[in-house]
């Protein structure tokens, strides 16, 4: 990894590395702001600027949550009707159908199933997610890879390869078929737009079920409510058995959706999330089953289509039309959340780099993802069309679901042990407890393999193998540049042979590499005899903040010799990065003279003094350089591999790796280079 500078008195950044990077004055501002966090929004760069790697997994600096107001949450908590609560809010439409029993349910059967369904409700959406989960999140972001992320950061397991991959694919469920195109090409408009169009749907469906509920409580059985004692629980199992254990893989379709309250976190804020689920969404739910049962256990007959054999005949259209409304909202926190994910994992280095499209300037989490949407589609309708049966979707479904929550449950355990040091009593008691629950339904949803629950294990095992062979294949190439870095002697040596025959020009050489020189610089030298003269190692870093101030964008200095220089910069999310126009090229070079003067201005020493028409001749020579034009230089990385190569890096670093390179976004694409001053450089890595 990167070795992080330290800073010295002179505002230079020192370090261990072969290169000495020198900063303009205003470093001393930056570093200053990263002391005292609370005197800048920029108070994250430093550490954000840093690679992947260390961005993820090193304990970051501690920066001051956005704050929103009272009615900025309250906004946030009627878009996530929308977007977040779309499937949760529809359960009450399939759970009882998707119930199978060997006979009619009578009454005992139905209170005991909605006890079921309400300890179920509260102990994981109330208790789990509402009030523990929601609070282990990333930086605002939500969902497994934002866990594991947390946890990165704590401790040393950053390195190790981890299979967390079924909350990537826990949304493969349709309710209607026909309107999955529909859906999909909404997604493009963002998270605002679409929650304006959806969430009134899910707002009108959350309001007014529960009418239909407490109307049929009232006319059918006003009692139904004593079913909230647990004690129906134990007489529904002691009398079904074994049956009433099938019967836990129909009642497990109550919780989906839960999973998407932590996983679109980043969409919102903690507060409206719970403010939504907490005094609408689970009072909505639990009042329309609680209407179902009393009106299934006067009509037994009719638990295969008890939520539309409720509704009064006067109101049953407009019902039947917002139901279908709803219906094709409902998988929409799952697309939402499944955007999320992915660009948690390109962050990670664990999936090719995708197009993200920030659709809010005030929200970071906000994103969406063209190649992501449409997969997901051609997914989703490869599914339906495939299955052609709503059960054997439920039941991929289902097992997905319970397979994430168990995995969060697990990470959650270690957040509340390392990260939050919570007492071990508590920890083991809500481990032993959700664990439990959550095990039961997966011992049932486990036996659905056969019919359609291989679903998601064959998807996680594709993601597996892509993921897994994505961030082999990035270490091994940060491992070889970072052994094979250049020095600052083998910088001058290759100088020295070039001489004085540079070509005019600013060359930017772009590198992950933050402190030294990567080794295809070497490479380039040895086949081309010469460089540009002026060379600039250029990193480009995302930070999770708006914009950058221009001021403050380009870190600048130079590598141990005229004419080579470092330049590290940084854009937020809203930012436009672009090379097509001078602009870049402007900027830059208009920081590194800033950056040569300023050591003439503020410098008290005699004899830098007499260096002057040095550094003079220096800044004519950027000026010349940057009117002679620029080129844009990325290297391209093989791994060379051979009969001597370890069958491991001859499968993953010489077939899948390659293959997942070639295919995935190019980085000219997003660095907006233009292809007349674009030039790229391939070289073999030994893994020898």
């Amino acid at each position: 990894m990167a070795l992080s500078p330290e800073v010295t008195e002179t505002g230079s950044v020192e370090s261990s590395s072969p290169s000495s990077i020198t900063i303009a004055s205003r470093a001393h501002k930056d570093f200053d702001r990263v002391s005292h966090p609370k005197k800048s929004q920029y108070a994250t760069e430093y550490f954000l600027h840093s690679p992947v790697g260390e961005r993820f997994f090193q304990a970051p600096i501690d920066v001051p949550r956005k704050t929103h107001t009272k009615w900025q949450t309250l906004a946030f908590a009627f878009r996530t009707l929308g977007i977040v609560y779309g499937d949760l809010g529809t359960s009450p439409l399939y759970v009882y159908p998707s119930i199978i029993s060997a006979e009619t349910p009578n009454e005992d059967d139905y209170l005991g199933i909605l006890s079921c369904i309400f300890w179920t409700l509260t102990l994981i959406g109330v208790i789990k997610y509402t009030l523990i989960v929601l609070w282990a999140d990333d930086h605002g972001e939500g969902g497994t890879f934002a866990m594991y992320s947390l946890i990165c950061q704590h401790t040393d397991v950053g390195g190790q390869t981890r299979k967390i991959i079924l909350s990537a694919i826990g949304g493969i469920r349709a309710e209607v078929p026909s309107i999955s195109q529909m859906l999909f090409c909404c997604q493009s408009y963002g998270t605002n737009k679409v929650a304006f169009l959806f969430s009134p749907i899910m707002a009108t469906w959350l309001l007014t079920t529960p009418m239909v509920g407490m109307y049929n409580i009232i006319i059918h059985y006003p009692t139904v409510f004593k079913a909230f004692s647990p004690a129906f629980i134990y007489r529904f199992f002691q009398k079904n058995g074994k049956q009433g254990w099938h019967m836990l893989g129909g009642i497990v379709l109550c919780i989906t959706g839960c999973e998407a309250m932590f996983a679109d976190l980043g969409h919102f804020n903690r507060l409206s999330i719970q403010l939504a689920f907490s005094f609408l969404v689970y009072p909505s739910v639990l009042l329309t089953y609680a209407g179902q049962t009393a009106y299934l256990i006067n009509h037994p007959e009719n638990y295969l289509e008890g939520f539309f054999k409720m509704v009064p005949e006067p109101v049953f259209w407009p019902m039947f039309v917002v139901a279908t409304l709803a219906a094709i909202v409902a998988s929409q926190g799952l697309i939402t959340a499944t955007f999320s994910v992915i660009k948690q994992s390109v962050a990670l280095d664990y999936f090719p780099p995708v197009k993200i499209v920030h659709t809010s300037e005030y929200s970071e989490g906000q994103v969406y993802s063209p190649e992501v949407n449409y997969g997901l589609m051609v997914l989703c309708l490869a599914v339906v069309f495939g299955f052609r049966s709503a059960t054997t979707i439920g039941n991929a479904f289902g097992v997905a679901v319970v397979c994430v929550m168990i995995i969060t449950t697990c990470l959650m355990a270690i957040v509340m042990l390392v990260i939050w040091n919570t007492n071990w009593l508590f920890v083991s008691v809500f481990f032993t407890v959700f664990i439990f629950v959550e095990g039961c339904y997966f011992s049932v949803v486990i036996t659905k393999i056969p019919q359609g629950g291989w679903l998601p294990f064959i998807i996680s095992i594709l993601f597996t193998l892509i993921m897994t062979s994505w961030n082999y294949g990035r270490r091994k190439k940060f491992e070889y540049e970072m052994k094979n870095k250049l020095s600052k002697k083998t910088l001058g040596e290759l100088l020295s042979r070039i001489g004085d025959h540079r070509v005019p020009g600013v060359c930017f050489f772009y590198t992950d590499i933050f402190h030294g020189i990567p080794p295809i610089v070497k490479h380039y030298v040895q086949n081309v005899r010469t460089l540009h003269q002026v060379i600039i190692f250029t990193t480009v870093r995302h930070i999770p903040i708006k914009t950058v101030l221009a001021a403050e964008r380009f870190l600048v200095g130079r590598i141990g010799f005229t004419g080579v220089y470092h330049c590290v910069a940084r854009y937020g999310y809203m930012d436009l990065l672009s090379s097509e126009t001078t602009y870049f090229l402007d900027q830059v070079t208009q920081c590194l003279t800033k950056h040569i003067g300023s050591a003439l201005d503020f410098s008290d020493n005699p004899d830098e003094v007499g260096q002057e028409d040095e550094r003079a001749r220096e800044i004519q020579m950027i000026v010349n350089a940057k009117a002679a034009g620029a080129v844009y230089v990325l290297g391209r990385s093989e791994f060379k591999v051979d009969n001597n190569t370890s069958y491991l890096d001859r499968i993953v670093a010489g077939i899948f790796y390659p293959f997942l390179n070639s295919i995935c976004r190019s980085p000219v694409s997003s660095l907006h280079i233009p292809p007349a001053n674009f030039l790229e450089l391939g070289m073999y890595y030994d893994l020898l």
